[in-house]
């Protein structure tokens, strides 16, 4: 692997990307730098912390949402529902500071918008669960 040495010592590589040359046209008018904007991009993905379990789905680009959603995901039961206060509260706090009263406009209706949840409830209680979709059943 060839590569060239910056000022602080440290090895450089060069990744090459195929793409459209319409695509690569557009890129660049959206980034000041594409090199710059491709490294940060790389960066972040290798310095990003590890899911502890798996989602159904890829988790949306939001932080916000992308935190809820794993969140779910780690409380859910074997059959991919998680109660309604429950839900509230763990998605609730964060970086954001997410009350627990505000978590299911800021956060679980989000998710249900864009097709990552579905609220269900009981026929028998008035429980009602958030199902996550695409969950297939798992062993507890």
């Amino acid at each position: 692997m060839s590569g060239n040495t910056l000022a602080g010592g440290d090895k450089t590589t060069t990744i090459t990307v195929r793409v459209d040359e319409n695509l690569k046209e557009r890129y660049r008018t959206e980034v000041d730098s594409m090199s710059g904007d491709i490294e940060e991009y790389i960066r972040e993905k290798v310095n990003s912390e590890p899911d502890g379990y798996d989602t159904p789905l890829i988790p949306p680009t939001e932080p916000r949402l992308a935190r809820g959603y794993r969140k779910l995901c780690a409380a859910a039961t074997s059959n991919g529902n998680v109660r309604d206060d429950t839900a509230c509260r763990i998605v609730s706090g964060g970086p954001e500071n997410i009350a627990k009263s505000e978590a299911k406009d800021l956060v679980l209706k989000q998710l249900h918008r864009r097709g990552y949840i579905r609220p269900t409830g009981s026929p028998y209680t008035s429980e009602s669960y958030w199902k996550l979709n695409h969950w297939e059943a798992r062993d507890e």
